[in-house]
């Protein structure tokens, strides 16, 4: 009986520790007050109960023994149904996506906040980062030339003091070489805090595109997100060189990847930008362009005619009325003679509207077509 007592005893750590992360059960504030007698921070699991990568990381990794060693040891750890519980806390967190995973201080402030699943390597790391936060500075003021000391520091200041993370990083990359840009370390630096679609480090990315969609994680975001932000600020300055500075560096991406480029691609990037910056004339120019010259899908033609019928009225007739006769001569059917009486009827020619929903009504098959199609000639005839 005593070897027995004396195994368990022996064996009770190992039980503990294979338990993973044990969860709090009470309220944040009820946990805030325990971190602060024990000296630990807070970590909390926003999660939903639909959520499958929640799911994951309940049953994978928060089970981890290694994971739940470490975060036993350094913080209290809540789960919070988001959609349920702490509702206050959940609104002031700007909780909007799940699993978010969230590190605060015993005083309630937010330390560092990550969003989406993370494996057990990945949730140590960041652990690591906000236990070890001081450490990391310290490590970094001593040798400031320590890329990796730099990293796990800059992680996590940046959502405590955006502004300082960003002159850090910002007199590092000073002293960095353009080509340099290529160490997935000195990346990630780049990519959160050089932004700019003219930097240097964005245009050697664009030069060495097929590199960095290949080998730098995560490449493909940073892209589109500074790409697109070109755009907007072409927009915003209705700053037609922009647009052609968004044109040059799309097509340098994309030849790259060894890919034709997209039929109409410069059509459709002018078409967005005229809409956006309300330049009538030249947003129907350019459909107009795009659509007799690169677009053969017939629902597409039509939807276009219609949807720009609607927004502009019988300015966009001449437009619209040859669109839909090309959607037409594509496809003799039911949709496309309705689409060109739509069109007529929209630029108030209800007789030549009501000849061409006859005959839509002629050759539609199905039933539900032909009520629609019966009652929208009912109203032509009012």
């Amino acid at each position: 009986m005593r070897r027995s007592v004396v195994v368990l005893l022996m064996l009770f750590p190992t039980l503990l520790f294979a338990q993973g992360i044990q969860f709090f059960e009470g309220t944040f504030e009820q946990a805030l007050q325990k971190a602060k007698k024990e000296n630990k921070e807070v970590f909390v699991d926003f999660y939903a109960v639909w959520c499958g990568p929640c799911k994951y990381m309940s049953g994978a990794v928060f089970t981890n023994p290694d994971v739940g060693a470490y975060f036993n040891e350094h913080f209290v750890s809540v789960k919070i149904d988001a959609e349920k519980q702490e509702k206050d806390l959940v609104e002031k967190t700007n909780i909007e996506a799940y699993p978010t995973l969230a590190f605060f201080k015993s005083t309630g402030n937010v330390s560092f906040i990550t969003v989406g699943a993370l494996d057990g390597d990945g949730l140590m790391e960041t652990a690591s980062r906000v236990v070890n936060f001081e450490a990391n500075k310290k490590a970094f003021e001593k040798n400031k030339s320590d890329l990796k000391a730099m990293t796990n520091y800059i992680t996590v200041l940046v959502q405590q003091n955006p502004e300082e993370a960003k002159r850090i990083v910002g007199d590092y990359l000073q002293s960095v070489k353009t080509e340099d840009c290529k160490n997935p370390d000195t990346w990630s630096l780049v990519s959160i805090f050089e932004t700019d679609p003219q930097s240097r480090f964005y245009l050697y990315s664009l030069d060495h595109f097929r590199y960095f969609i290949d080998s730098i994680p995560g490449y493909q975001t940073y892209f589109t997100e500074v790409s697109g932000m070109l755009l907007q600020d072409a927009i915003a300055n209705k700053d037609e060189s922009k647009v052609a500075l968004y044109k040059q560096q799309a097509r340098k991406a994309i030849l790259q990847m060894e890919v034709p480029m997209p039929d109409g691609f410069e059509d459709e990037v002018d078409i967005y930008y005229y809409s956006e910056t309300g330049q009538n004339e030249k947003h129907l120019q350019s459909l107009d362009h795009w659509i007799m010259n690169y677009v053969s899908d017939v629902e597409m033609i039509s939807n276009n005619a219609q949807e720009t019928m609607d927004r502009y009225g019988e300015k966009a007739f001449s437009y619209c009325i040859k669109w839909a006769e090309k959607a037409f001569k594509a496809e003799e059917s039911a949709y496309t003679y309705l689409t060109i009486a739509y069109v007529y009827r929209a630029n108030n020619m209800k007789a030549e509207a009501l000849k061409n929903a006859e005959k839509a009504s002629e050759v539609a098959t199905d039933e539900d077509d032909k009520e629609f199609i019966s009652n929208f000639i009912d109203e032509l005839k009012k």
